[in-house]
């Protein structure tokens, strides 16, 4: 379609600024004509697909967050964060002394066992 409305151009373009010869009805070339010429002829370039060549045109890489490239990473940190609330909750209170020493462990071993939980998750997820 371009090419068309390009060609008609240059031919209204060159019909009307070139004065032909009565004689021979022949038109010496102008320099409107032959830059028009030159116009059509590069658009025609352009417009022609080009061969594929070899290489594969390469995509533009996806650019994902942090937790879909590491489903297992977010879910042993959520795990952990979860586990490390649901075992200080349990845990404290108790008046016995065994009991006051876990309190000092419940957040990273219930913690730890969350975080193993929650990279099963991710593992599973991708």
């Amino acid at each position: 379609m371009r090419q068309a409305v390009v060609s008609l151009l240059v031919s209204l373009l060159s019909g009307t600024a070139s004065a032909a010869d009565p004689v021979t009805h022949a038109s010496p070339p102008t320099v409107i004509a032959a830059s028009a010429a030159r116009e059509v002829s590069r658009l025609a370039r352009a417009a022609a697909p080009e061969p594929r060549t070899a290489q594969q045109t390469q995509r533009a890489p996806k650019h994902t967050g942090w937790i879909a490239r590491h489903p297992k990473l977010f879910g042993a940190l959520v795990g952990f964060g979860a586990g490390c609330v649901v075992g200080v909750s349990q845990v404290g209170g108790s008046r016995d002394t065994f009991f006051n020493a876990l309190d000092e462990f419940a957040c990273p071993v219930v913690g730890g066992i969350g975080a193993g939980a929650g990279a099963l998750v991710g593992a599973v997820v991708k």
